[in-house]
């Protein structure tokens, strides 16, 4: 890790782009342009936009599923004034978990092998070649979900999926580090707005997946928001 980055940013008058630009390896050297610029970029993406997504795509689910809205309020109401609401928090976290299956904002990501290797089924991979997987094809595999179209949270009741079958946050090495804070930040924003807020879709017919750097969908989500 690059030294003095986190003591850099702890002071308030120092934002982002001066804590890696101060920031310096155990040898000394500073991070290049292009690694300064690829840090910039990744945070910017992967900080905010994936977790927005993913709510968006909640509310889409919701305002479409009104039983699994109703299901999320009786959470929220039954959890007799807990903090956290325990309750009402795993229940969303399943739902969270449904909808990255079905909208995984991070929806394709590639690897690139650093030495000759042979995939399971005996693809022959070289260096440098550049393997594509693609999780919103992956998350609707017959063979890991039964009914993998059908909305439903309770498949993450009890069970997880296999590893391999289910990856809205990737894997291996370069798995996203922020994903428990993502489920728990997703989770308590579910709970707190769903009880206060509702969302009237203008079109939800019209709604299309667009695979950008994220999910998201195409034109946006047009709805009325409504006090409840």
């Amino acid at each position: 890790f690059v030294q003095g980055f986190m003591p850099t940013l702890a002071r308030p008058e120092v934002d982002l782009l001066d804590g890696l630009i101060s920031a310096r390896y155990p040898d000394g050297s500073p991070m290049t342009d292009a690694q300064i610029r690829d840090e910039i970029l990744t945070f910017t993406s992967t900080g905010y936009e994936t977790l927005g997504e993913a709510l968006t795509w909640s509310w889409y689910r919701l305002g479409i599923h009104p039983d699994a809205e109703s299901r999320l309020l009786e959470a929220i109401e039954g959890s007799g004034g807990q903090e956290p609401p325990q309750r009402a928090a795993e229940h969303a976290e399943r739902l969270l978990s449904e909808v990255m299956r079905l909208h995984p904002p991070t929806w394709i990501f590639a690897r690139v092998p650093i030495a000759e290797d042979e995939l399971p089924f005996g693809g022959l991979v070289r260096p440098g070649d550049v393997l594509l997987l693609c999780q919103y094809v992956l998350h609707r595999h017959p063979g890991a979900f039964p009914d993998p179209e059908r909305f439903d949270p309770d498949r993450f009741a009890e069970t997880r999926p296999s590893r391999w079958s289910y990856l809205p946050f990737g894997d291996g090495a370069h798995k996203c580090i922020g994903e428990h804070l993502a489920r728990l930040e997703g989770a308590r924003v579910l709970v707190r707005i769903a009880p206060r807020l509702r969302f009237r879709l203008s079109a939800p017919e019209k709604v299309e997946p667009f695979g950008g750097i994220t999910l998201r969908p195409w034109r946006g989500l047009p709805a009325r928001v409504e006090a409840r």
